[in-house]
């Protein structure tokens, strides 16, 4: 998941602990937390959020170009 870098990189360039993205974002410290670490995928609302709150546009923690995780579920 490239977006657990890019995110940690994002957020140490804003000068910001896991707390302080936690409350600016309204996203769990034991969410970005797993994000960051790559134990938990994230949701692209849960990114846009984390993006709006570092201030940078949601492209630059989303990879458009790489599937997701793969959940198990057949596409519909």
């Amino acid at each position: 998941m490239r977006y657990t870098k890019d995110l940690r990189e994002a957020r140490e360039r804003a000068l910001l602990t896991q707390s302080e993205l936690a409350i600016r974002s309204g996203v769990t410290v034991s969410t970005i937390s797993r994000v960051e670490t790559g134990a938990q995928a994230a949701r692209i609302s849960t990114l846009r959020r984390l993006a709006t709150a570092l201030g940078v546009a949601a492209e630059t923690l989303i990879d458009w170009e790489r599937p997701g995780p793969d959940t198990g579920k057949a596409a519909a």
